[in-house]
């Protein structure tokens, strides 16, 4: 008869395993959470995100005056991002499928937030989001704070909670177990592209041997029949 899975041996080597692994998950989801900040320097500046079809996602933005960043610092020496001045922008989403409306447009928000329900058939192309702001001027003194979460981490978990009347741990393993399943469908899909490129670097370096040795056939064939064309016309010119 077959031993349970769980014994108390197991779950006891198996404890150090999964805590490492949920540390792992919460410093990554943690790191995601705070999104990227980074100057315009342009009028328009826009960013790129790859969804698979049936994904979800959800992009936050913000922007703010660098200047005002600057003087806070010199005044408060302590100072977040939160409380310098916005600055209003155009914002434009588009998605990958050719010649369709844009997903969302906004005019001068300083700030915004929207949701994504990937649905983009066979479109191989990104999701892209677009920021404009009035002039080259304007552009040099914004810093675009942008956080665009895909999958388990676009999902607003503290609603769920809510909504489902589920405690705070049963929320984060439940984040835990979508992120660990995210992880394994991108591995599956990253060991399925491995396949498509190794057939593609063997079916490449077959070609490659083919041409070379026609080249080699070719070479010592031209050597072959200019060896006996010389030899023919010295003969005929008696200096052979």
């Amino acid at each position: 008869m077959a031993r349970p899975l769980h014994t108390k041996g197991t779950r006891g080597k198996c404890l150090p395993s999964v805590l490492a692994l949920l540390t792992l998950l919460a410093s990554v989801s943690v790191h995601i959470a705070e999104g990227i900040s980074f100057d315009m320097m342009f009028q328009t500046k826009c960013l790129f995100q790859d969804i698979e079809n049936g994904q979800a996602s959800t992009v936050e933005w913000r922007a703010v005056s660098i200047k005002s960043i600057k003087q806070h610092q010199e005044e408060d020496n302590v100072f977040s991002i939160e409380d310098a001045d916005d600055i209003p922008v155009n914002v434009v989403i588009t998605s990958p499928v050719p010649r369709s409306a844009p997903l969302y447009q906004g005019q001068n928000e300083p700030e915004g937030k929207f949701n994504i329900n990937a649905d983009h058939g066979d479109a191989e192309e990104d999701y892209k989001i677009c920021f404009t702001v009035r002039d080259a001027a304007t552009a040099k003194d914004t810093k675009l704070v942008v956080n665009w979460r895909v999958g388990a981490l676009a999902q607003d978990w503290e609603v769920l909670a809510k909504k489902e009347h589920i405690d705070h741990i049963s929320v984060e393993l439940q984040k835990y177990e979508d992120l660990v399943k995210e992880m394994r469908q991108e591995m599956l899909h990253m060991k399925k592209v491995d396949k498509i490129a190794l057939k593609t670097r063997e079916a490449a370096h077959k070609r490659v041997e083919f041409f070379s040795l026609m080249t080699m056939v070719v070479c010592i064939a031209f050597t072959v029949g200019q060896y006996f064309f010389l030899k023919r016309f010295f003969k005929s010119k008696k200096l052979l």
